[in-house]
Order: C-alpha cells, then structure tokens, then sequence
C-alpha cells in the first residue's frame, strides 16, 4: 500500500536517488505503525487457538469473545480482528474518533471526540 500518494511527484526532480530513499523509509515507518496491519501481523488462529504474539488462548475453552476498545486506532484493530475471528466473536464495543470508521458485523461502533472527549463517548 502505497501512503504517499505523491511520491512520483516528490523523486522526480533535486536529487533523485536521495529524495526516492527517502520516500521508501518514509513508506516503512508508516507501513509499521498501521494498527490494522500490524494487528494481522501478530494475532492469528491456528486451529483451535488463538494466538496473540508469543501467547496462546484455547478457543475451544472460550466460551464468548469480546472486542472492546477505544481510540483513533480502534476501528482497524478491530476490522482486523473480525477478519482473524469472524463469528467467534460474541459482540463488541469500538469508540473510535470521528471520522475514523467504517463497517463492522461483530461490534457494535460509536464515534467520539478525541482528542478531547465529548457526549457521544460518555454515551457509548
């Protein structure tokens, strides 16, 4: 995924060779801290467990799953995670930033002020 939409634009004149390296650090880092990605990155499920990094949860020992969080990062961490879990999850709540949603089927998604929290996160 490319996130600077310009990079053309950007490496095309002035020192080319500097100017692309730049760009590619600059994808890095921000391919890095994409909640989403790196949420598939370190949850899985391999066969009956749920696998958080270096720790390990029995679904079959798990009678519900929930998803709860807030934050700007929060809808794709949980877009993530319906992916990875699908129907085990039980039901959720996101409150996430204006703005910063989409669709989810397991949980349940509020938009809130953030910074600085207003109403509607009191209310979710």
């Amino acid at each position: 995924m490319a996130y600077v939409k310009n990079a053309g634009q950007l490496s095309g004149h002035g020192n080319r060779k500097a100017r692309k390296a730049a760009l590619e650090i600059i994808e890095y880092a921000l391919a890095q801290s994409n909640p989403y990605g790196a949420t598939k990155e370190i949850v899985s499920v391999q066969g009956d467990q749920l696998v958080v990094d270096r720790l390990r949860f029995d679904l079959k020992k798990q009678r519900r799953i929930f998803v709860l969080g807030a934050g700007k990062a929060t809808y794709p961490i949980a877009k993530a995670l319906e992916e990875i879990l699908g129907d085990r999850i039980s039901d959720g709540l996101i409150v996430s930033k204006y703005g910063h949603q989409g669709k989810l089927t397991h949980a349940k998604l509020y938009s809130a002020g953030h910074p600085i929290p207003d109403e509607s996160g009191f209310e979710a």
